[in-house]
């Protein structure tokens, strides 16, 4: 209870006005229903005597139509309000929720248990909002009935007794309704992550051209037919389950209406009510009915809040992403790694037993076949993967004592999967708000190097990139490459890390590439993992990686000298 007031007052904070005006409106719609009352126990009660003030009478009629009128405008009223607090609610959630999820390493991230996670927990971020909705409906529904009741109650208690007591049911279903649909939504996560997986196989622009070449439509879409069928069968059934007890509960006020209208017909006959009585009570409890009704449906949103509040607590529980280390690191002098093995969390061993040592001046590479492990080791020197203590160091420190915030700002790798971001070329190299003196820097940066972004005309930087938008400009991959590659090596890093960072790029630009990296050699700690070996044989020492185990090490003379795996990678690679 004490974080759903925690969490009530964050999401209404700077949105008071908005409230203010709700609370306004639930006054004036308690007022209106109050008098609404008034005047039609009053027009029956004229009604059932002689006629003699007809203009008394269609007074009483305009009057009852203004009222409807006012009830309809301040609804509409409250509804554009309550959409434009949604909307901000909904905004302010979003925003917290990005800044929350900032995950230093990516070890759990790439797991399917992840994924379901987190698609768990945004479904229940997404119904957030409910709560102030729940809050509000709930008062404006509890005001009404509340009006309503005393009015009821200066002709029978019991009236009112009976109606409460009919309401009960109506909690306890939509109660476990809520439960239960939680449980639901949870059991259909990974179908729905499955057809969402396909439609976008078949319809984001970016898989058409495999699609095309090469792809069966038919077959996707009736492998999607028959996932959204297990998803409509399991929606069905369970909602099956539920249609006899709702026709049972729906079926408690129905019932108490008709008895509470026989019985004032009863005291009408026998002179104990009147017309104008009997109108204005049934059509009281046929608000009430219909305010009852909507108003448990607010308590599925209390219920709701409750899953997210444990959803929400169990996902940063089980994926903490704050640092736990405090040490700071100055620059990086040395990189140490010690009998490491890693193994990703659905049990597949990658690396095994691996032991190398990098110091600052150093310019190495690895290489090996597709998944040998020497990416996923880039990664880990990167810090951005979970090793056990005393597998890492970082200047003789061990990498989980190390602040690992601060530590990757001293760190640049550009992953071979590298994204790209539906940005302008300036946003996606510097991955952050870019003013006019970053313009500057990241222009005087790429001037003399050809190998990087070649047009740095201030018109095609501020294009943006892909083909998303009407504006964007779609490039090639060995631009995109260019622009991955401009960005981690802008980046002022004391660790330099290139994962098939020239692949897509022409031989001369590759040259000059290699040139540069030479040269600023002798500030940095420089790690390249390629298939191309003469770019390789240039490096101070290579590591060759078969199976995840590290099974050579020197320079490309001395594995030549050597009967070793790279002698005959290079000798497949040469034609000899």
């Amino acid at each position: 209870m004490r974080l759903g007031f925690k969490w009530l007052r964050y999401l209404i904070k700077d949105n008071k006005k908005d409230v203010m005006l709700n609370i306004l409106i639930l006054i004036i719609l308690s007022f209106l229903a109050w008098i609404g009352f008034q005047i039609t126990k009053k027009l029956f009660d004229e009604l059932s005597f002689e006629l003699t003030n007809p203009n008394g009478l269609f007074l009483i009629c305009i009057l009852l139509l203004a009222i409807k009128i006012i009830q309809i405008v301040v609804s509409e009223i409250s509804f554009v309000i309550q959409q434009r607090f949604n909307l901000k609610m909904t905004a302010k959630i979003e925003v917290y929720f990005m800044k929350l999820l900032k995950p230093n390493t990516i070890t759990w991230l790439e797991t399917p248990e992840y994924r379901n996670d987190l698609s768990i927990l945004k479904q229940t971020i997404d119904r957030l909002p409910q709560l102030i909705d729940s809050v509000l409906s709930f008062l404006q529904n509890a005001t009404l009935i509340i009006v309503y009741f005393l009015l009821i109650s200066n002709y029978s208690w019991y009236y009112v007794l009976v109606l409460l007591l009919g309401g009960i049911p109506l909690v306890m279903h939509y109660m476990n309704y809520t439960k239960d649909t939680d449980i639901q939504l949870r059991g259909l996560v990974q179908e729905r992550i499955e057809t969402s997986n396909i439609t976008g196989m078949l319809t984001d622009p970016g898989n058409q051209k495999d699609m095309i070449m090469f792809g069966d439509r038919n077959f996707f879409i009736s492998k999607w037919t028959a996932v959204y069928g297990n998803i409509l069968n399991k929606t069905v059934t369970f909602h099956k389950k539920y249609v006899n007890k709702k026709i049972i509960v729906s079926s408690i006020f129905p019932l108490i209406y008709t008895i509470i209208q026989i019985q004032l017909v009863y005291k009408l006959i026998i002179h104990e009510v009147s017309l104008g009585d009997l109108v204005a009570i049934t059509t009281a409890i046929g608000i009430i009915e219909s305010n009852f009704s909507t108003l448990f449906r607010p308590i599925s949103g209390f219920k709701n809040f409750t899953i997210f509040s444990n959803n929400f607590n169990h996902f940063f529980k089980k994926y903490q992403f704050e640092s736990k280390g405090e040490l700071k690191v100055g620059q990086i002098e040395k990189v140490e790694i010690k009998d490491l093995d890693f193994i990703y969390p659905n049990g597949n061993k990658v690396l095994c037993n691996i032991n190398l040592s990098l110091t600052r001046g150093d310019i190495v590479s690895f290489v090996g076949k597709n998944g040998s492990g020497k990416s996923t080791l880039a990664k880990i020197i990167a810090g951005i993967h979970d090793v056990p203590k005393g597998a890492l160091y970082i200047n003789m420190n061990d990498i989980n004592n190390l602040d690992r915030t601060e530590l990757i700002r001293k760190i640049s790798l550009l992953n071979q999967d590298y994204s790209r971001f539906p940005l302008n070329s300036y946003e996606n190299i510097k991955l952050s708000d870019v003013d006019e003196y970053s313009k500057q820097k990241i222009r005087k940066f790429l001037k003399d190097k050809p190998f990087l972004v070649q047009d740095i005309s201030e018109e095609a930087l501020n294009k943006n990139l892909g083909n998303q938008y009407f504006s964007s400009t779609q490039i090639s991959g060995g631009q995109w490459q260019r622009i991955a590659l401009t960005r981690s090596l802008i980046k002022e890093s004391d660790l330099l890390i290139i994962d098939e960072g020239t692949a897509e790029i022409d031989p001369l630009s590759e040259s000059e590439f290699l040139k540069y990296l030479i040269n600023i050699r002798k500030d940095k700690i420089i790690i390249i993992i390629t298939h191309n070996l003469a770019l390789a044989a240039q490096t101070d020492r290579i590591f060759v990686f078969e199976k995840g185990n590290l099974v050579e090490e020197g320079t490309h003379n001395i594995l030549l000298e050597m009967n070793s795996i790279y002698k005959k990678m290079w000798g497949e690679e040469n034609g000899f």
